[in-house]
């Protein structure tokens, strides 16, 4: 589980925060580097298929607020 200071440090440490606000967004999106990325769209349907693109082994750690 990723907690409050982990988030604050991602942000801290990241010069460009990307935000996507579709499934275009999201394919490019997952082609760069980047530890934070607001995701601007989707439902409580589909989130957690969003959520799984970002979620490759070594790359990223993910969390989902609503």
């Amino acid at each position: 589980m990723i907690c409050k200071e982990d988030v604050e440090e991602a942000i801290e440490f990241s010069p460009v925060i990307m935000a996507v606000k579709d499934w275009e967004g999201v394919e490019r999106c997952t082609q760069m580097e980047s530890k934070v990325v607001f995701i601007l769209f989707g439902s409580i349907c589909n989130i957690a298929e969003i959520v799984k693109k970002f979620a490759k082994p070594g790359r990223w750690r993910s969390s989902t607020w609503i």
